[in-house]
């Protein structure tokens, strides 16, 4: 199951809820490929070992949006923004905090329609980013995180 989280975001006095959901494997697979393509063609990626990428994870981790800036300004804006937009494809408006299962789904078109403040849609597109590649958010449509089983292996003879 694709994990999942309510947020919940102050907008012109108002406060409204938002459903962001991971990515299939298939669309995450596509995106993280425009987005390595992008960052090599930069020269910010220099190989996509896994070392290389792990440590790119965990600087993000670490800076946040601090690196968010860095990279980006080191990036053409034309090539960014399609990535941005289909970040935001991960989010869905609820417009009623009683019943999740009704949401708008939301992208770069509509989501004027919803948020007013410009800085919240940046926040909702980090919330995405966080949920596609740093573990966040529950998984299913469960609001607690899914415990792991425990697995005991036992020889038998």
């Amino acid at each position: 199951m694709r994990k999942e989280n309510y947020i919940t975001l102050q907008d012109d006095g108002n406060e409204i809820m938002f459903r962001v959901m991971q990515m299939d494997a298939m669309k995450q697979t596509r995106w993280v490929t425009k987005a390595l393509l992008l960052l090599a063609s930069a020269g910010i990626v220099k190989s996509t070992s896994a070392l290389e990428l792990e440590k790119l994870s965990q600087q993000f981790e670490k800076e946040g949006l601090t690196l968010l800036f860095d990279i980006l300004g080191k990036l053409d804006y034309d090539k960014v923004q399609p990535l941005f937009d289909e970040m935001l494809t991960c989010v869905a408006h609820v417009p009623d905090r009683n019943n999740r299962g009704f949401v708008v789904q939301l992208n770069a078109d509509n989501i004027g329609t919803v948020v007013g403040d410009f800085k919240n849609v940046y926040k909702l597109a980090f919330e995405a980013v966080k949920i596609n590649f740093f573990n966040a958010g529950s998984v299913g449509n469960s609001r607690q995180p899914q415990k792991q089983a425990d697995i005991v292996f036992t020889k038998r003879m």
